[in-house]
C-alpha cells in the first residue's frame, strides 16, 4: 500500500476502500489506535469480478482518546506500510 492519508470529518469518521488484504490489516489494527469500525462491505468492480475491495468506515474512540486531538495509525507489514488517519 502506498502512504495514504484521509482526514477525519468534523464528526470524527472517515471513509476508505482498500484492497481486502490491507483493509483487513487495518480493520486488526485500529482498536490499537483507538479506531472503531463502524461499518464494512465488500466492493467490486463488475457483478462478475470477485470482491477485490473493501470499503471502511472509521470512527475516533471518543472514550478512549477524550484527550488525544490527533490518532495516528501506521501499519508495518513486510516494510514500511504507513497509514495515517489525522484529524
Amino acid at each position: 500500500m502506498a502512504c495514504l492519508h484521509t482526514l477525519l470529518s468534523d464528526t470524527g469518521t472517515a471513509s476508505l476502500i482498500l484492497p481486502q488484504y490491507e483493509g483487513k490489516q487495518l480493520i486488526a489494527a485500529a482498536p490499537a489506535h483507538h479506531l472503531v469500525c463502524t461499518a464494512v462491505c465488500e466492493v467490486q468492480s463488475t457483478a462478475n469480478k470477485p470482491v477485490s475491495r473493501l470499503l471502511i468506515a472509521l470512527a475516533r474512540d471518543t472514550a478512549a482518546t477524550a484527550s488525544d486531538t490527533r490518532t495516528p495509525l501506521i501499519i508495518h507489514e513486510s516494510g514500511a506500510i504507513p497509514l495515517t488517519l489525522r484529524r
